[in-house]
């Protein structure tokens, strides 16, 4: 598949084009990507069959949609692509599906959970002596959603909780495609479902209070959405003190 869509690059390059940029750029990484998981036992670290598997489902349909865009004169190279991609589908399963991701991904949740591995050190890419890449907030969020998908919200908090501390520590790097304020709208909704809606005001107050620069919509949408959860709050303590309104005293 690598060398493919390295064929592809080449062939538009030879007819005077240029291949677009992401899939050049998604060429260099797959090349280094293939390179280390050549190597003996690569799939075996449950964090590699995820990001394999993670690429086999998202970035080649990708790379597809990119190559045959609407907008994309049909050339000699895409024709030549096109055909060697659809052999390879026929005669193997090298594809994934949804549920394949899904099931790699509930197989990586059990095993921190059941081994009771440390959450930190595995979005750094640790498991016990063994090391690889890191996962990404886009990884933690999805892991997250898979985690409440399977009745384990507890799992759920824990996962958006290390992502947020990860983040604030800069471990792990921004993503345009993960946003903090929805980090902490997923958190306030787990919590909420968990039973312990004071904890969803107690997060969505303290982004307020860290992103004053917000401005007026979001003020007003996080009143809105203490408002949701003062019924069942009001009254609650924490270590935060007792709830009064939307805010802590």
């Amino acid at each position: 598949m690598a060398e493919a869509l390295k064929k592809y690059v080449q062939s538009v390059n030879e007819e005077g084009q240029e291949a677009p940029h992401e899939v050049q750029r998604f060429l260099v990484e797959i090349q280094e990507k293939v390179r280390v998981s050549s190597q003996e036992r690569y799939a075996e670290n449950p964090i590699n069959a995820f990001h394999l598997v993670q690429r086999l489902y998202y970035n080649w349909d990708r790379m597809a949609k990119l190559i045959f865009c609407d907008q994309c004169p049909e050339t000699n190279a895409s024709k030549v692509y096109n055909s060697t991609m659809e052999t390879i589908a026929n005669q193997t399963r090298l594809f994934a599906s949804e549920e394949d991701l899904q099931g790699v991904a509930v197989s990586l949740v059990r095993l921190w959970h059941t081994y009771k591995l440390d959450i930190d050190k595995l979005i750094m890419g640790q498991i016990l002596d063994t090391e690889t890449d890191p996962l990404s907030p886009s990884d933690i969020m999805y892991l997250s959603e898979v985690a409440d998908a399977n009745n384990r919200t507890y799992d759920t908090i824990l996962w958006l909780q290390a992502l947020l501390k990860a983040l604030a520590a800069g471990k792990t790097e921004k993503a345009d495609d993960v946003k903090e304020v929805n980090i902490v709208l997923r958190l306030a909704e787990a919590y909420s479902s968990y039973g312990m809606p004071w904890e969803s005001i107690k997060h969505l107050v303290q982004y307020q209070r860290k992103v004053p620069t917000a401005g007026e919509e979001h003020y007003t949408f996080f009143e809105i959405k203490c408002q949701q959860y003062l019924p069942e709050a009001n009254g609650k303590k924490g270590k935060y003190g007792a709830l009064q309104g939307c805010s802590y005293n």
